[in-house]
């Protein structure tokens, strides 16, 4: 049976493009697979970072802004985010996105209509992979991964707990 999995990359490849996030143009760049050539390109004002496809959408980290990018249907809607900049982001089971804000030790959970819910994870939370029933969170400051189980992050209201492990 297939698990579930997402993590945060500067390219996402879907089906023959590659996607690829171009901070130092403001842009996320659709390139032919096979031929490399841009196909088009969509401006993120922000320097959009890190993607990961939520179903048929996009979610898109911008490093220099409290900002994130939701994608849907060749539209970029871009949703202030309460943090001072956005990094790594992964997609959950429910069609619902998780954007880290590494500057204010918090991840956001997200969807096309903006922010949905904010979760407290000390640490500067800078990598996110969901794997099964698991959100895992790498964080730069104290050398900390956390493993979170989906259905928690879900349903938890401010201020989840994680369950840290030493890197």
């Amino acid at each position: 049976e297939p698990v579930f999995a997402s993590a945060s990359a500067s390219i996402l490849r879907e089906g023959g493009a590659l996607w690829v996030a171009s901070p130092d143009d403001d842009a996320l760049v659709e390139i032919d697979a096979a031929s490399l050539a841009e196909r088009g390109r969509v401006e993120l004002e922000g320097a959009p970072v890190q993607l990961a496809a939520v179903g048929e959408a996009k979610v898109v980290g911008l490093a220099r802004a409290a900002a994130f990018a939701w994608i849907e249907g060749g539209r970029a809607t871009r949703h202030d985010a309460p943090c001072g900049g956005t990094g790594a982001v992964a997609a959950l089971p429910d069609g619902s996105g998780l954007v880290a804000c590494p500057n204010d030790d918090r991840l956001l959970r997200v969807g096309p209509e903006g922010v949905r819910q904010v979760l407290a994870l000390p640490g500067r939370p800078s990598a996110l992979a969901v794997s099964g029933e698991d959100v895992i969170v790498a964080s730069s400051r104290g050398g900390l991964v956390h493993v979170l189980a989906v259905e928690d992050v879900l349903a938890a209201p401010a201020g989840l707990p994680p369950r840290s492990v030493p890197m």
